[in-house]
């Protein structure tokens, strides 16, 4: 529907519709006030005419209505005066549906000013369909039109229509000769457009002869149509007998929550005593959740909004609209995702190759050093075979010594990836990695970008009104969003630390701001709840990568597992199988609010050498300035645990501690201190048991084109006997 305009004579008032294609229609009528509508099915309604109203008030007809009542249902509503009466004219040429209203004037109706127009040209008669008619046969004489309105969208230029009188009999259905419409009487449809054809519905049966007189002291209620009132409704369900009480009411009215317009066209039940009933769409449409209280009203559920917590609602006679108040908390919850991504489905590779180099060239006092490294590599849609080689200096020997050489495939629908060849263990915190030749099967997050493994800050509030909220994270704007009323929830929003201050500040339409601000606590080391990772594996160990092609000895089997008990605590399980060694561990990290992250770890072996434990903990907090922690790791000397050389123990003690700040883009400072304690000489230098060392640091940008460092390391040795430096 593009366009409705209207003209108004002496005799009729003609109301054209300016379609565009074919369409369907439905038309009925209903009292109290007098109002007749046409449901245009299959159709789409202008954007400009969206929820438009139009006064005419000439003594027959008093107001035009559309909207789009469905989404694919136009509705038209006119509300008509008296004893008016209503026939449908189909059209020729372009497309239209032209509605005339019969009927003497009521004389207390305040017309709007005529706009004078010429005499309209008489044409030959087609059939029109007068749908009901209750006033005694009438003879209308040809007219001077009294005025001419415009309204809407309408493509082209308007000309007046007369049209022949007509005769109508009380009610029957009746054909009333009037003249077909000239080409020029209505606007021309675009030119691509496809010539329409209008298909008339069939016309519902007539309505008794005689209306019920209106109550004089009923206020003139120009409202939108509401069904025929024909349903059972009952507090139990279905009435008996099949008549509706009649303490209920039909409306189609229009229904506005908290200012805020839901619908145009509710189909709605009112009391005697003012309480109203709204269907489940009128629910979803203004988010609220489905109501316990209900009835049924032929075939339709409505549901009593007296049973919403905290609702005020008041109904205006003269808008024919309801006004309803809600709380916050009585709307269904919005959830946002601000990381919601779908996953991807990678395209499968056809079958190909690469090869890359990196050759450097170092001046030394020693003399002069090329070096390089070597990656080639075959794919197809199994996956990638590779292999690295490097050369240490190219000026002494050609030789290439091999790296790696390995087959991969990912698996991003699962985020696994098997690989076979040389490769790295997974490890736990307080185990170690080692190189080797073999199998492994593991979870990889990294090869499905649209995942986050672990928690991100989440957001809580509620609007009394649609409201915008903005996130800042460290006094940073990270986000801005808008929110519809009601409680809303906030996930996964991206941080730039682990740790640090979060705020949120709502801003209704009014104006009015709430602040929620606090502390959070995002690290990567700890999955949120429901995620596990693991890695089972099994080969031979590679010793001396890099210097030694093909050193392959003593084989091994271990598996790692790790879940995520719930956003703020991780638990972890490694155990290793190395020839007579076995070693089990297990242990949790938790993510604690002003302190950061907590670990603990304890693991058991068992060797040659007896029973081994190793105990582990560690303590880090970083913020957007500050980055401090420790850790701390004792065993005894009968531990054994993969990574160790043959005959070599597990440091009896080490220790470790740091602590870094950051002025922002200008400098950073950091300092750290490690202290190692060996047991037996395998793991220690010749005299030494005791190492320690400290580093300090201090980085400072150059303006925007580089940036300055200087890092010292100082160790400390003490012999076997005492400590001192």
């Amino acid at each position: 529907m593009i366009g409705i305009h209207y003209q108004s004579y002496a005799d009729y008032t003609r109301v054209v519709i300016d379609l565009n294609g074919e369409v369907k229609y439905r038309a009925d009528r209903i009292p109290n006030p007098d109002r007749i509508y046409f449901d245009l099915t299959d159709a789409e309604l202008a954007a400009s005419l969206w929820g438009k109203s139009f006064e005419v008030r000439d003594g027959r007809l008093r107001q035009i209505r559309v909207a789009q009542y469905q989404k694919t249902t136009v509705r038209i509503v006119l509300g008509v005066d008296g004893n008016t009466e209503y026939s449908i004219v189909k059209s020729e040429g372009p497309s239209h549906l032209v509605i005339d209203l019969h009927g003497s004037r009521k004389s207390n109706r305040t017309a709007a000013p005529a706009v004078p127009v010429p005499e309209p040209a008489r044409t030959e008669p087609i059939k029109a369909a007068t749908v009901k008619a209750d006033a005694a046969k009438a003879e209308a004489a040809q007219a001077e039109p009294e005025k001419m309105e415009l309204v809407g969208t309408v493509l082209g230029k308007a000309e007046p229509i007369k049209t022949e009188p007509v005769k109508t009999e009380p009610a029957k259905m009746a054909a009333t000769a009037m003249p077909p419409l000239p080409a020029s009487a209505m606007p021309s449809p675009p030119a691509n457009a496809v010539p329409p054809v209008l298909t008339t519905a069939t016309p519902p049966p007539p309505a008794p002869a005689k209306p019920p007189a209106p109550d004089p002291q009923a206020k003139d209620k120009d409202a939108l149509p509401s069904p025929p009132a024909t349903a059972n409704v009952s507090n139990s369900g279905q009435a008996p007998g099949g008549q509706a009480p009649d303490s209920y009411e039909h409306l189609v009215i229009g229904v506005t929550v908290n200012g805020k317009t839901i619908s145009q066209f509710a189909d709605t039940l009112r009391t005697k005593d003012g309480r109203f009933l709204v269907t489940a769409d009128v629910l979803h449409d203004a988010r609220l959740a489905s109501l316990p209280s209900a009835i049924t009203s032929g075939g339709q559920t409505y549901y009593s909004l007296d049973a919403v917590p905290g609702a005020h609602y008041q109904f205006d006679e003269d808008q024919q609209t309801l006004l309803l108040q809600l709380l916050p908390a009585s709307f269904q919850a919005t959830v946002i995702d601000s990381k919601a991504q779908h996953r991807y489905t990678p395209t499968p590779p056809p079958l190909g190759m690469f090869f890359n180099h990196d050759i450097q060239f170092l001046q030394t006092s020693a003399g002069q050093q090329v070096n390089g490294l070597i990656d080639t590599g075959i794919f197809n849609s199994l996956g990638v075979f590779t292999n690295d080689f490097v050369n240490q200096n190219f000026l002494s020997s050609t030789r290439m010594q091999r790296l790696d050489t390995r087959f991969s495939r990912e698996m991003p629908g699962r985020m696994r990836m098997l690989t076979i060849g040389d490769t790295v263990s997974a490890s736990d915190t307080w185990s170690q990695s080692v190189h080797y030749a073999g199998v492994q099967f593991a979870s990889n997050f990294a090869i499905q970008p649209s995942f986050v493994p672990f928690a991100l800050p989440t957001l809580q509030s509620q609007a009394a009104q649609p409201s915008t909220v903005d996130i800042y994270m460290n006094n940073l704007l990270m986000m801005k969003q808008t929110v519809d009323a009601g409680p809303f929830t906030i996930q996964n929003i991206p941080v730039m630390t682990p740790e640090g201050n979060i705020r949120m500040v709502v801003t209704d339409v009014t104006g009015h701001q709430q602040i929620i601000s606090g502390n959070y606590l995002s690290v990567s080391d700890l999955l949120r709840k429901g995620v596990t990772s693991y890695s089972y594996e099994g080969g031979i160990m590679r010793w001396g990568e890099g210097t030694l092609s093909d050193n392959y000895h003593i084989p091994f089997v271990a598996a790692t597992q790790r879940w995520g008990i719930t956003n703020a605590m991780t638990v972890s399980m490694r155990s290793e199988l190395l020839g007579p060694n076995q070693t089990f561990g297990g242990g949790a990290e938790f993510g604690i609010a002003h302190l950061g992250v907590v670990a603990a770890n304890f693991a058991a072996s068992h060797s040659d050498a007896g029973l081994g434990t190793l105990v582990y903990a560690l303590v880090q907090h970083r913020t957007l300035g500050w980055q401090v922690g420790g850790s701390v790791q004792v065993a005894n000397p009968t531990f054994r645990q993969l990574g160790l050389l043959p005959g070599q123990l597990s440091p009896r003690l080490q220790a470790q501690a740091q602590v870094g700040r950051s002025f922002g883009r200008v400098a950073s400072f950091g300092a750290g201190y490690l202290l190692h304690e060996c047991q037996g000489t395998v793991s220690c230098t010749a005299q030494y048991k005791h190492l320690a060392a400290t580093t300090v640091s201090f980085g400072i940008r150059l303006w925007n084109w580089g940036s300055l460092t200087n890092s010292l390391t100082y160790p400390f040795r003490c012999n076997t006997n005492a400590i001192s430096w």
